[in-house]
């Protein structure tokens, strides 16, 4: 869907049908990434309160590049870091977004997104499509901090730092 009528028509329908809608977004179910909500959710890192993740590949498809078929990359990748920041940290309460056009396709290529949440808590995200980036994630609690390794949104190993100084 691209746009706020089409998703609301899908639920509908979904509704009517007695069928589950959900986008296909498989990091939720990374036996990894619910451990590490495991963690969070334990207290063990304290409260969060910033999440920051970095995800970026180039493109090479036609259809990403145009802006009727779901192109450019908040559509294309930006997804994952969106879901990582909602998912961990709720609603945002104030947005900043600064994107780059690429310079021959008619997509933004590259976004930054700087956020507030609810209750305080900040985000940050950067997603290209159009460059090449490293793919990291990095929770910050109160008492310690989550580091997902390259390719966060497949995560395959993640590191715990405490505040004292000792690492899981």
């Amino acid at each position: 869907a691209l746009t706020v009528a089409q998703i609301e028509n899908i639920t509908a329908l979904a509704k009517q049908k007695n069928n589950l809608f959900m986008e296909a977004m498989t990091v939720g179910f990374n036996p990894l990434y619910q451990e590490i909500k495991g963690i969070i959710q334990s207290g063990k890192i304290g409260t969060v309160t910033h999440v920051e993740s970095m995800f970026g590949r180039m493109s090479a498809k036609d259809h990403k590049h145009t802006p009727g078929q779901a192109g450019g990359c908040i559509y294309d990748i930006g997804i994952y870091n969106i879901f990582l920041i909602l998912d961990l940290l709720g609603p945002v309460k104030k947005i900043q977004v600064q994107g780059r056009k690429h310079r021959t396709w008619d997509v933004i290529g590259t976004v930054q997104l700087l956020a507030e949440h609810q209750n305080g808590e900040q985000s940050y995200s950067y997603m290209t499509m159009d460059s090449i980036s490293t793919s990291k994630a990095t929770i910050i609690g109160t008492e310690g901090t989550i580091e997902i390794g390259e390719g966060w949104t497949t995560p395959h190993e993640y590191k715990v730092s405490y505040r004292d100084g000792t690492v899981d």
